[in-house]
């Protein structure tokens, strides 16, 4: 029985490897004991926790490409486009003087992106104050021009960002 669990175990870590709430995610990269619990039984979640208080864990820097790549958007074309470059950070120097692996890796990463291409919102916020509400379980029937004017007209006449990245943090619900 334990060596068919084992190896349903194994298997379970293979397949969904790449989703950040899968078995492998939760074993190797991710601190989310309560999706342990969930995904693996508690258990199996009191062992890694276990295992990880005594062993020391530290967790490997994993970084989704998905998420991160610059994908580029096609709103003009290449001859005509222009770049958002900031030459005024020297990356090379500050990975060189850096100590800290972390750092020193996101330095790295953003000396190797390429630029962006300006667009109709470049520059847009620019010299001006930026309101950005991210409310948990907010419904618009909160909104009403006579009772809350202020958010009415935000909703109304700002700017409002259907595709958005919020991380999910072990605390959030």
């Amino acid at each position: 029985m334990i060596v068919c669990s084992s190896y349903l175990f194994v298997f379970a870590q293979v397949v969904g490897k790449e989703d950040n709430n899968s078995i492998y995610s939760l074993v190797h990269y991710n601190n989310l004991p309560v999706q342990n619990v969930k995904k693996m039984g508690i258990l199996a979640s009191a062992s890694l926790s276990f295992e990880r208080k005594m062993l020391g864990y530290k967790p490997q820097m994993r970084v989704d490409e998905d998420i991160l790549s610059n994908k580029k958007t096609f709103l003009m074309d290449k001859e005509e486009a222009t770049y958002n470059i900031d030459n005024t950070i020297d990356f090379k120097n500050l990975i060189e003087a850096e100590s800290n692996d972390t750092i020193k890796y996101l330095h790295n990463y953003f000396l190797n992106q390429d630029a962006t291409m300006q667009n109709e919102f470049t520059g847009l916020f620019q010299e001006k104050n930026l309101i950005f509400i991210m409310a948990e379980s907010f419904d618009e029937i909160a909104i009403d021009e006579n009772i809350t004017p202020t958010l009415y007209k935000i909703k109304n006449e700002g700017i409002v960002f259907n595709n958005y990245f919020s991380p999910k943090y072990p605390a959030s619900t």
